[in-house]
């Protein structure tokens, strides 16, 4: 039986080893905000396909060209990049107050959410971000997404002087 990366993840804390290393699993597992920053610029900001521009009206009509799939996906579909941001994500969702201190790491939750809600919408497409085997887990994925966006939104307004919420 593999292991799977969620269940690393979900060890790592509580090994006696990583604490007496001191290894934080922010800086010493992942890759940093400027790494995923440069993984994202390489995917094409297009939409999957251009009859979702009918669905959604801020989505630009001026699609060049088509998407390509992901150059390598591991056993349930999910790019490098989709691994790593899926992998952050629960994280975070585990860690609120490590979530909290790393508010750069939700652009990337979003546009994760956004690749995987139009694959979604248009399974037949490709996906620079899916293969067709992780259609079954998008939706999970995205109301993780919604939940940690809320969250840290909301979170960050407690500070907020004129009381809004």
């Amino acid at each position: 039986m593999l292991t799977r990366p969620r269940e690393i993840l979900r060890v790592l804390p509580a090994l006696s080893l990583a604490q007496e290393l001191k290894i934080s699993i922010l800086d010493d597992i992942f890759p940093s905000s400027k790494a995923l920053d440069s993984m994202l610029r390489r995917f094409q900001h297009d939409p999957i396909n251009p009859s979702i521009v009918a669905i959604d009206p801020l989505i630009p009509t001026n699609a060049c060209s088509p998407a390509h799939g992901p150059q390598c996906a591991d056993s349930r579909g999910f790019s490098a990049y989709a691994r790593i941001v899926e992998a952050l994500l629960r994280v975070f969702l585990e860690d609120r107050k490590l979530a909290k201190q790393n508010l750069w790491a939700l652009r990337h939750f979003i546009v994760l959410s956004i690749f995987a809600s139009d694959y979604q919408m248009v399974p037949t497409e490709t996906c620079p971000l899916f293969e067709s085997k992780a259609l079954n887990e998008l939706g999970n994925l995205i109301g993780r997404v919604q939940q940690i966006t809320a969250y840290l939104i909301l979170g960050s307004l407690q500070d907020a002087q004129d009381g809004w919420r």
